[in-house]
């Protein structure tokens, strides 16, 4: 019961310090960073919008991703963290995504750069021993794993179409995954306090 109570308690400000943090860091990008993902700088319209707007918000998510990471090494199971052969797989494939959307908002990247390098993060997780395992064939796996990650990648991406779509179907998304390592007694696990940081980002990023 304490120990419920602590992680409530650590989780609680997390949240609360992860909100304000996102709301300063992207006002902070906004001000000195007016044109990184601007790349048609005669164009008034972009994609859905009425004004052209950088693209800065992944720099406050990922940072706060991994503050998350920080903090549960911290408060929490720090051996959990660094000692996981599938969390380093994880952190890693992050890592590379967040590069990929950087420079693609900076310099929108080819296609094909973008598919391999998707490809290339679901590679990275099946190596580390995160897979989809719906087959007793072990190449289907493979197969439905990357086409998985490649997906939720490229779906994400197409959503953003106009203004806090992508957000709040992002947030929708995390609810929905702390709802299920709630039902199975997981609020320890350093996937929880990254959904719960990341949901912060993102709220923080709306405003």
């Amino acid at each position: 019961m304490l120990k419920d109570l602590y992680s409530l308690y650590v989780y609680g400000v997390f949240f609360t310090v992860s909100i304000v943090f996102s709301f300063l860091i992207n006002r902070i990008f906004l001000r000195f960073v007016r044109t990184l993902g601007i790349r048609n700088q005669d164009d008034t319209i972009i994609r859905w919008g009425t004004q052209s707007k950088p693209a800065v918000g992944g720099f406050s998510f990922y940072i706060i991703f991994l503050l998350s990471i920080i903090t549960y090494s911290i408060f929490f199971d720090g051996k959990q963290v660094f000692l996981s052969k599938e969390f380093i797989g994880i952190l890693l494939s992050t890592m590379l995504g967040f590069l990929l959307g950087l420079a693609d908002d900076a310099y929108n990247t080819r296609p094909i750069l973008k598919f391999l390098t998707q490809v290339t993060c679901g590679i990275i997780l099946m190596v580390s021993g995160t897979q989809i395992s719906i087959s007793y064939l072990e190449p289907v796996n493979y197969l439905i794993t990357i086409f998985w990650v490649v997906g939720i990648m490229n779906s994400l991406n197409m959503l953003d179409n106009m203004d806090a779509i992508t957000t709040t179907v992002s947030i929708s998304i995390m609810l929905s995954a702390l709802t299920v390592l709630i039902f199975h007694n997981e609020l320890d696990s350093v996937y929880f306090i990254i959904l719960i940081g990341v949901m912060a980002a993102m709220t923080g990023f709306l405003y």
